[in-house]
């Protein structure tokens, strides 16, 4: 569950806005159990914010683990984020390129935020106005 207050979605620890013109994506077998997804402008790229429970990993193993049978396009490299600690990498496969971003919340619960790039480069999404509005909206509260 989170807490929609003053335009931006709360969770323990952390809060996130959706950018201007992103469509909220409505559909339940694309929305994590505990997240939402929005699309941006263009509907062309995905953007996930959840909260992922890692009992006993850290950001930096969180992403190894989860991408260990995915091709690393850079590896995890440390993120601090207004106030948040955490971990960023891009990855992909054959059809398909990825970034994502771990910020630590406490102990047991991981903030996500996930970019589906589809078949398009990430790094050149990584450079758009969407993909930094949408990651500089994520801060500790």
């Amino acid at each position: 569950m989170m807490l929609y207050k003053q335009g931006r979605f709360w969770v323990e620890g952390a809060s996130f806005q959706i950018p201007e013109g992103f469509y909220i994506e409505t559909d339940p077998d694309v929305n994590y159990e505990r997240g939402l997804a929005a699309w941006d402008p263009t509907r062309t790229h995905l953007y996930l914010w959840a909260i992922s429970e890692e009992e006993e990993e850290g950001t930096k193993e969180a992403l190894e683990e989860m991408t260990k049978e995915l091709k690393t396009l850079s590896p995890p490299a440390p993120i601090t984020l207004n106030g948040l600690p955490g971990h960023w990498m891009t990855y992909g496969g054959k059809t398909f390129q990825n970034y994502e971003a771990r910020f630590a919340l406490n102990d047991e619960e991981q903030l996500v935020f996930i970019v589906e790039g589809g078949d398009n480069d990430i790094s050149k999404i990584m450079e758009s106005p969407e993909f930094r509005s949408a990651l500089e909206g994520i801060r500790a509260d």
